[in-house]
């Protein structure tokens, strides 16, 4: 968060207006905890992405000088991932829920730790892609919310926004990092035959991954878009730039159809065979939940009852860790 800080002081001396801002960080969660003493994942892919945006807002917010053409409003993007939507349905949670991973019990790497593993390193890459997703979208919904009553902010008699923020999946691109990530990953996993991580790294990623050409077309979409549902923001771009949210009905709407049971969370138990032992003192049915995880099948439904439930709660307490942190002075830039 520090040097995230740091940088995003110079760049607003250097830079008084600001038209774009890509954060995105994807390397293999290590064991060790960052600088400021947070899970590797969580604090270098979330709070490093948070302290640098809050800290470009007022290059971001400013207006152009002597430009012809009315502002379009600054955009950031977050680059997530897949392994977002796998942590939204459940797959990284016990039960599906998420309180585990957003506690403020398990930040520093009480329970969701990388190790260079691929079990431990994918549900920590899971958690910090799905907070830059969380991070997004409540970011927009506050400068949604935040819109100057001056008259050089109306356009045709509706009310300009001066910064919009998404989230994108840039589907999977042939890296050399992501490559040297999962070959790793791969050759620490001692149950894994010893040559399949050079067989993903060698034959499966320049097969089917695409070209770094094409992760950043997807980039550009949603940095010089003009269509109407992405100048607004608060989306999650999948990997051929399509908004991911079907509707738009707000995260109080959501939550009131569940609870008066006009719509399901559609979930489902899925057995876990490998897990064939029995706990001390457990009963068959104690047994048969522990050998199960419930998720979501329906991503779209998860990710947007992950919104619903904890980006605020993610945004407060994300707040609260940069306060006490040398890049505190970035909260009082906070929409």
């Amino acid at each position: 968060m520090t040097k995230a800080f740091q940088l995003s002081q110079s760049l607003t001396q250097q830079y008084p207006h600001i038209d774009y801002v890509f954060c995105n960080a994807g390397t293999t969660p290590q064991y060790e905890l960052t600088h400021d003493g947070f899970e590797d994942a969580f604090g270098g892919m979330h709070l490093a992405h948070m302290a640098l945006v809050l800290g470009l807002l007022p290059s971001l917010e400013r207006p152009k000088l002597n430009d012809s053409i009315i502002n379009d409003p600054s955009r950031i993007i977050l680059v997530s991932s897949e392994m977002a939507i796998n942590a939204a349905i459940g797959l990284f949670t016990k039960d599906h829920r998420l309180e585990e991973l957003f506690s403020e019990g398990n930040l520093h790497g009480e329970i969701t730790r990388g190790d260079g593993t691929l079990t431990n390193s994918i549900q920590a890459y899971g958690r910090a892609k799905l907070a830059n997703v969380l991070f997004a979208l409540e970011l927009n919904r506050r400068f949604a919310a935040k819109v100057s009553d001056d008259i050089d902010e109306f356009d045709n008699g509706r009310k300009r926004r001066s910064v919009i923020a998404h989230a994108v999946h840039t589907g999977a691109v042939v890296t050399d990092s992501s490559r040297d990530s999962i070959q790793s990953m791969f050759a620490k996993q001692k149950w894994l035959h010893p040559g399949l991580g050079s067989l993903v790294g060698d034959l499966y990623f320049p097969l089917l991954w695409r070209p770094v050409s094409g992760g950043a077309r997807v980039l550009l979409c949603a940095a010089l878009s003009r269509d109407k549902v992405i100048v607004q923001g608060g989306q999650y771009l999948d990997a051929l730039c399509n908004p991911f949210f079907s509707t738009k009905e707000s995260n109080e709407k959501v939550l009131e159809l569940i609870e008066s049971g006009d719509i399901r969370e559609d979930l489902r138990s899925i057995p876990l065979p490998f897990l064939s032992s029995r706990g001390v003192g457990e009963d068959e049915q104690q047994q048969q939940k522990r050998r199960s995880i419930t998720i979501y099948i329906d991503a779209i439904q998860a990710l947007q009852l992950a919104d619903a439930r904890w980006s605020t709660h993610l945004w407060n307490m994300s707040l609260k860790l940069l306060e006490q942190s040398p890049a505190k002075d970035v909260v009082a830039l906070a929409p």
